[in-house]
């Protein structure tokens, strides 16, 4: 079969200008049965610039799970817009729920497409991903060996609202929008949640526990060569045994396995702050983001950017061959790759120590050798200001240094638990979504605890994402008795998600509950006095108090406006 009758069967419509474009690997379709029915995706029928509907997405997954008994499309939960989550998941064995699913201990990779809808090419790349797993025999053997998860489009609020939103972007012609029925990022909602759509994927994801998960975006920023470039979870946000496994296994072949198949891949990246010419800095995904959250619950997280400015249908297929090398992989380190995550997972729960914050390391960095677009600066038509453009022309390789190491701050010792008082119930929900343990109290009881208490914060700052963060808060530990009451809900530790707990709970991560807001009603003054009653209250305990009295001396003589 040569190269443009490959390009009919499959879908990649293969022009001049996808200078990267491979055929896909020997095997594909050639077995289809013979009572199958005609399983073009959308894409395929309506040409290479067209992303499917969600109408077309549950549609097609429906067709899919009708013919082939090895597919089943659950229905996860609620979104904001009203229509139901899905979940497409893959397996042989008919490994359709979590239990059977882990009983089996078999590696579960859970694939997400559609977070941001005006970056589609993840959901039709993964609609022929699953009819190419099910319909071709050769292919079909990897679903003895994995369970594959497919969220075929999480945003589906955004998917409806079709359009060109993504002005710089190179197709396709319409496409959804990136905020959703409640005008949030879904990709900042993963702690805070928001969103019924949230709700209902963490829910699932929780319940799930995959042991890697692959989230299919599109970029934007520089120009470059690379139609691919690839944001892996952190060495220091992993337990050593999955860092080790993700970033000095799994990644590198990726990249030996894309760059084979016409597809060289660049980790995706910012530019170094203060030396952007000669440094690149490892994207920093704390909890908020798809990949930053999977981690707490020891699941390697990789996110697929490809660049908005290459082709569509070079996208598609580059997110596609991904998808294809990574399930290779994970079939390959199967066994190791399951035993890995239960020692993880076993070594979490007795951990002593925890981060609750993350700054990237100026003294540690690699070489990173990359293929660069030459760039030039030129007056603008516009402005008459110089701007910049990408000369696509002129291919440099260039030498960088790249930092993509993190240190540990905030570290705090692992509580043998937290106590939340029923009245925090918003708090409450998102914990049990995360599937942490918890127990209420049976009756009334005063406890002897360690509090965190508030000594200062920054004042609010712009509004994101529907909240004001908390940032800048400093905290003492004071050790107190606390009376709490029959309802109120103790948090264990001691378990796999101990880091879902802490780096919620604590309250200066990055991304707790407190930076997030929910419990800003704390921070309102409540009772207030008159001060000329108050007055001779006041001088009788300074002079009952003498420390009381020389640091509110010491006060009133450092800060004029105290005093």
């Amino acid at each position: 079969m040569n190269r443009q009758m490959l390009a009919l069967v499959v879908g990649f419509v293969l022009t001049s200008s996808l200078t990267h474009a491979q055929p896909l690997p020997k095997g594909m379709l050639k077995r289809l049965r013979a009572d199958a029915p005609d399983l073009k995706t959308p894409y395929e029928l309506k040409g290479p610039n067209y992303t499917a509907t969600h109408d077309e997405v549950v549609a097609y997954c429906s067709k899919l799970t009708g013919f082939f008994n090895n597919s089943k499309l659950i229905e996860l939960g609620p979104t904001d817009v009203g229509r139901p989550l899905h979940l497409l998941v893959l397996s042989n064995q008919r490994h359709f729920t979590p239990e059977q699913a882990r009983r089996a201990g078999v590696p579960i990779i859970w694939i997400n497409n559609a977070i941001h809808p005006g970056e589609p090419e993840g959901v039709d790349a993964s609609l022929m991903l699953a009819r190419d797993l099910l319909a071709d025999e050769r292919a079909n053997a990897v679903l003895n060996e994995v369970v594959i998860c497919i969220v075929p489009m999480y945003n589906i609020d955004g998917a409806l609202r079709r359009g060109r939103s993504r002005v710089n972007q190179n197709g396709p012609a319409e496409y959804g929008f990136r905020g959703r029925a409640r005008n949030l990022d879904l990709n900042r909602d993963f702690v805070k949640l928001d969103s019924r759509n949230a709700k209902s994927w963490v829910g699932a994801f929780t319940a799930w526990r995959p042991h890697i998960l692959l989230d299919n975006h599109t970029t934007n920023g520089a120009d470059y060569p690379a139609v691919m470039t690839l944001i892996h979870s952190q060495r220091a946000k992993l337990h050593p045994l999955l860092s080790d496994l993700l970033v000095n296994q799994i990644v590198p072949n990726l990249r030996d396995r894309m760059r084979e198949s016409g597809f060289p891949m660049m980790p995706y990246w910012n530019p170094h702050p203060t030396v952007p010419d000669t440094g690149l800095v490892e994207f920093n995904e704390t909890p908020r983001y798809s990949s930053g959250f999977a981690a707490l619950h020891n699941c390697m997280g990789l996110i697929a950017e490809t660049h908005m400015l290459k082709p569509y249908p070079q996208r598609v297929q580059a997110t596609y061959l991904l998808m294809r090398h990574l399930i290779n992989k994970v079939v390959a380190q199967a066994a190791g790759l399951v035993s890995r995550k239960a020692a993880a997972d076993a070594a979490i729960a007795k951990q002593d120590s925890f981060a609750t914050r993350w700054r990237w390391d100026a003294t540690q960095s690699e070489p990173l050798v990359l293929e660069l677009f030459a760039r030039k600066t030129e007056p603008s038509a516009v402005t008459g200001q110089m701007r910049i453009r990408y000369d696509t022309s002129e291919v440099l390789t260039v030498q960088r240094r790249y930092f993509g190491s993190y240190r540990a701050e905030g570290i705090v010792a692992r509580p043998y638990a937290y106590v939340v008082p029923q009245a925090w119930g918003e708090v409450v929900e998102r914990l049990a979504l995360n599937r942490v343990p918890m127990r209420q109290l049976s009756q009334d009881v005063r406890l002897r605890i360690v509090q965190s208490t508030i000594e200062r914060y920054d004042q609010p700052g712009r509004l994101f994402e529907g909240h004001v963060l908390r940032t800048g808060l400093v905290t003492r530990l004071d050790t107190v008795e606390r009376q709490y009451r029959e309802g109120d809900w103790v948090v264990l530790t001691d378990h796999p998600a101990a880091r879902a707990v802490i780096e919620t709970l604590e309250p200066e991560a990055t991304d707790s509950y407190l930076t997030w807001g929910f419990f800003d009603s704390v921070l309102g003054q409540k009772e207030y006095f008159s001060d000329y009653v108050f007055e001779d209250s006041a001088a009788v305990l300074l002079a009952r108090n003498p420390r009381l009295k020389g640091e509110f001396e010491a006060k009133r003589s450092a800060e004029p406006a105290f005093a």
